[in-house]
């Protein structure tokens, strides 16, 4: 006859790693994907897949357009000048251009003439002679490189 049994082993059902680990975010998944598929993103997604030889040739047809190899090319240029520039003297140029503006628009809105001893006396105030002095050493350092 055979042994008894002595001792019993359970064997508890196995879930898989997102249902035991993390249920709410499986959950989560299954939301967003009904989502995805109720709004029609998840169709025009899987729509994009099957077309994407075709999206990627207009793509690149509208990205060797001239205009925007231009654009492309101006960016960059840009972009090398900013890297140049000292922040602390863009900051303070930016701050005066938005002072200047504010300013004419101010002189604008009072509507005077100004006569020729007004404009000489206006040479003489320091801000002026300042923005005066920082326009011509502008003007001569764009000479020099043009």
């Amino acid at each position: 006859m055979a042994a008894p049994i002595q001792k019993v082993i359970r064997q508890e059902p196995v879930q898989s790693p997102l249902e035991s680990k993390h249920p709410s975010a499986s959950e989560e998944l299954q939301l967003l994907v009904e989502e995805l598929h109720q709004s029609g993103i998840l169709e025009a997604a899987r729509a994009m897949l099957g077309a994407k030889e075709s999206i990627a040739k207009i793509l690149v047809e509208q990205l060797l357009r001239k205009d925007v190899l231009t654009l492309i090319n101006n960016v960059m240029a840009a972009g090398t000048v900013l890297t140049k520039l000292d922040p602390g003297q863009l900051e303070r140029l930016t701050e005066g251009l938005n002072a200047g503006v504010t300013e004419a628009n101010e002189t604008i809105e009072r509507n005077q003439s100004i006569s020729i001893m007004g404009l000489l006396k206006t040479l003489q105030d320091p801000d002026v002679n300042r923005a005066l002095q920082f326009a011509i050493g502008f003007l001569k350092g764009l000479g020099k490189t043009i």
